[in-house]
């Protein structure tokens, strides 16, 4: 966040002695320009923008109102903020100013302590603004970006699984496995393509029984009996008696001891065609194999006709799980996976194939690396594939590493949190500084003998409190840029029937609903319920000891009413009553586009009304209070 020192504040005023004061006053916080006239400070602003504007009003030619005028019509000057130091001292001089979208009018002569105050406070809350959309800005850019990734993801994953449900689903492998007792305890349908056997008639028997063992050579009971003997893996092609040529492979499936083979799963593949058209072939197997293994995503497959065990497992599997594929080729969920994981996939594999529709589980795995276990997350989408009968056959998979997604968002997660904790110290900050401009006053106040004087630093600290209510709400609340505006109404009328009640028994009534105002809108309608019930308090019950006072608030089709009324003396000629109060009122109003209707019958009444307008902040109609 930039530094004070670092902000420039550009003194216009036509007195030369005035800018050598003001130099030598601020130039120990803050760097600082000056401008003799308006041309020469709209001149200078051009070419470097400063933080903040202490502006003389009288000058020649243009006056500081005229190039405050200039100043908020620019786009690219607009947002900085103006602060009036005059020796005009009338009312609608303040008011001209602060119409005019000044954020403070300070008299000549003034306090130099106070002056520098209100300098670093004005920058302070600058600097802040600056930091927050900065802030938003690299927030909404990264937010952006990883949106993008996300979608880039997504296509790409959509298109793998498009490619591989094609790929998978005319396997032509036959695949079995055989009991340490030379039978078949399972034969895939493949057989009677390949074959010319109904897997029915094979199953219990042996391969000689069967006549599998003729038909092809590699089936033979010497083959069978030395992978069970040795424990490795047997890899042939032979020809079949009828023509054509098949790779056999012989795998051995070892019991829980690992020590014993207990059963041989055996995989045959026609390759008949691949040596009849050996180059076509082998530029297909090679344009498949470079498909899979670049996949952005694990891609695997189990063959329940053969236990369940995995038949399909791809080098971007084997990588992000760091288990190699010949270890997992052949084997189930069980033999790779801690017994709860393999629950939790065997049990999704069942709701796959239950529902005939892919199912999507996000799982988390600690994978064995260099490191040690490392903690990891994927998105697994399954894929029931079945046989012709319509029994399930194939589960096919997609095992995405999820992993760095997971990690980037925890860390967005954890900016979004920190920059809810800036604003929520902006708007503590906002109303700690208010809170001092109000000690101020009140300090102030207490050095006056003149009831005049005190009474008028005393509203002016009302009013000061008023919009400190609403930054306190904003920083005890999870939202920072509206507020429930009826709680915000119960903190401020009890604090000013507490201190304008003075004993007597008047009933403050507060009615409105669930509505919520942008801050922008909050702290002018603040202003307004805290000059229009003050007054009510100090003058509608003249000569009286009791009364009442009522504030409505509500919102309904688009448009906000705010009513404070009393039941006290009123006023025949509200134009001679034109109060500094009633001034501030309708200056308010104006600035929220609004407008005021006053009644005076059996009482005064004051309804402000203004339109919704949507960016403005959110309102929703809710219940009474």
């Amino acid at each position: 966040m930039k530094d004070i020192s670092q902000s420039l504040v550009m003194v216009v005023d036509d007195s030369r002695a005035f800018l050598d004061l003001m130099v030598e006053l601020l130039s120990p916080i803050c760097r600082v320009s000056v401008a003799l006239d308006g041309p020469s400070c709209l001149a200078l602003a051009e070419r470097e923008p400063p933080d903040l504007f202490l502006m003389d009003v009288q000058m020649p030619g243009m006056s500081g109102f005229d190039v405050c005028r200039v100043l908020k019509s620019d786009q690219a000057l607009r947002h900085i903020p103006v602060m009036f130091v005059s020796s005009i001292n009338d009312m609608e001089s303040r008011i001209k100013g602060l119409s005019l979208g000044a954020v403070d009018y300070v008299v000549k002569p003034f306090f130099s302590q106070e002056l520098l105050l209100r300098v670093e406070a004005h920058l302070n809350l600058k600097i802040a603004q600056e930091s927050l959309v900065q802030e938003a800005e690299y927030l909404e850019e990264q937010v952006r970006r990883r949106t993008e990734e996300i979608r880039a993801a997504t296509r790409r994953i959509e298109a793998s699984e498009r490619e591989f449900r094609s790929l998978a689903e005319g396997l032509p492998d036959m695949v079995f496995r055989i009991g340490p007792d030379g039978r078949f305890r399972s034969i895939s349908g493949a057989v009677r393509s390949l074959l010319g056997v109904d897997p029915g008639e094979a199953l219990g028997r042996t391969p000689e029984d069967s006549g599998l063992s003729s038909l092809c050579i590699a089936l033979s009971r010497e083959n069978l009996m030395r992978v069970f003997q040795k424990g490795d893996q047997e890899v042939m092609e032979v020809p079949l008696l009828e023509g054509g040529t098949v790779e056999v492979r012989l795998l051995p499936e070892r019991g829980p001891d690992d020590s014993k083979v207990i059963s041989v799963l055996g995989i045959i593949r026609d390759i008949s065609s691949q040596r009849m058209v050996e180059e076509q072939l082998l530029s297909q197997g090679a344009f498949l194999s470079t498909l899979v293994d670049n996949l952005p995503v694990g891609v695997t497959a189990k063959d329940l006709s053969v236990g369940g065990a995995y038949v399909i497992w791809n080098s971007k599997l084997s990588q992000v799980l760091e288990i190699p594929a010949e270890e997992a080729l052949g084997m189930t969920e069980g033999d790779l996976f801690p017994s709860e994981l393999a629950d939790i996939m065997v049990r999704d594999d069942r709701k796959a194939f239950e529902t005939g529709r892919p199912v999507v589980t996000d799982l988390s795995y600690d994978v064995a690396g260099p490191d040690g276990l490392t903690a990891r997350f994927f998105r697994v989408t399954r894929v029931p594939i079945t046989d012709d009968e319509g029994a399930p056959s194939i589960l096919l998979a997609m095992v995405e590493d999820r992993t760095d997604f997971v990690i980037a968002d925890r860390e967005l997660k954890s900016s979004l949190h920190d920059k809810d904790i800036l604003l929520q110290e902006v708007h503590h900050r906002v109303k700690n500084n208010l809170q001092v401009v109000s000690s101020l006053m009140s300090l102030q106040a207490s050095r006056s003998d003149d009831p005049t004087v005190v009474s008028a630093f005393l509203e002016s600290r009302s009013r000061v409190l008023a919009m400190a209510y609403v930054h306190e709400l904003l920083y005890r609340n999870s939202q920072f840029s509206d507020i429930k505006f009826a709680d915000y109404l119960d903190e401020l009328t009890g604090i000013i029937s507490s201190t304008y009640g003075d004993g007597r028994d008047i009933s403050l009534e507060v009615e409105a609903d669930d509505t919520r105002l942008h801050v922008d809108v909050a702290i002018p309608c603040g202003l307004i319920v805290n000059e229009l019930v003050t007054n009510a308090y100090k003058h509608a019950f003249s000569g009286r000891e009791s009364g009442t006072v009522k504030v409505d608030f509500r919102s309904e089709n688009g448009n906000v009413s705010l009513i404070v009324s009393d039941d006290g003396v009123g006023c025949d000629d509200l134009d001679k009553e034109d109060s500094l109060g009633l001034t501030v009122v309708r200056g308010l109003v104006r600035q929220i586009g609004g407008g005021l209707v006053v009644l005076s019958d059996r009482g005064m009444s004051f309804e402000v009304s203004f339109p919704f307008k949507r960016g403005a902040g959110e309102m929703k109609e809710g219940g009474r209070r």
